[in-house]
């Protein structure tokens, strides 16, 4: 059965926190981390029209966590976006599409 919920997650994560990722990376050791790509996983992406940033609301598919443990007191994982100019990736990991206007 899904599970749906609008509810915000409990607050056990402190998001004031300032750390850099290089930090973070380094204190969680790059070997305990995994990758998911977001376009790989995507689900839906809409553009807002009342965004005056044109925010997109995008929606992916984890098995990394749970419903219940995103709205209960600690998941087993937590997850954190970050975005990098394509232009600066390794050649390796773009294959042929074309670039955006």
């Amino acid at each position: 059965m899904k599970k749906k919920t609008n509810k915000k997650p409990a607050g056990w994560f402190d998001q004031d926190q300032k750390w850099s990722m290089q930090k973070l990376i380094d204190h969680v050791g790059a070997g305990n981390i995994m990758v998911q790509y977001l376009a790989s996983s995507l689900v839906s992406a809409k553009a807002m029209r009342s965004s005056p940033d044109d925010e997109v609301r995008v929606t992916f598919a984890t098995n990394m966590t749970t419903v219940d443990e995103l709205m209960g007191r600690r998941p087993r994982n937590v997850g954190v976006i970050m975005w990098f100019p394509v232009d600066k990736l390794p050649a390796v990991l773009l294959k042929d599409a074309p670039a955006p206007e």
